[in-house]
């Protein structure tokens, strides 16, 4: 299988990756070890109302995961949201709050913002 072939700027059509040429989105990208399933159950809930207030959307909402190098959570969670500010606006509105608080120790995880492409 022949590898795809790379435009100028390293990506295989040769765009810009940068605010202007591709609409910027921005991801919640969360990895968790769950602990207490009925408490996570709860955060849930309160979380997925959090996601709608800020129009944002579950990619992945802890579907099978197959690791294939180094190491990983037994869940994995990607919201997608409209742009890193709205994602920072959700990670600290009272909403969410609500839902971590909900949570407090019952999952170990990774959570990380970060910038997409859309």
């Amino acid at each position: 299988m022949k590898a795809a072939r790379r435009g100028p700027t390293g990506s295989p059509n040769g765009k810009l990756y940068q605010k202007g040429n591709l609409s910027m989105v921005a991801y919640a990208i969360v990895q968790a070890d769950v602990t207490d399933a009925e408490k996570f159950g709860k955060y849930a809930e309160l979380a997925g109302v959090a996601v709608a207030k800020f129009d944002a959307k579950f990619i992945v909402r802890g579907g099978e995961t197959i690791v294939t190098e180094g190491k990983s959570r037994t869940r994995t969670t990607v919201v997608e949201f409209a742009d890193l500010e709205t994602a920072k606006a959700y990670y600290h509105s009272p909403e969410y709050e609500a839902a971590r608080a909900v949570l407090g120790d019952a999952a170990i995880r990774d959570y990380k913002l970060v910038d997409g492409l859309g």
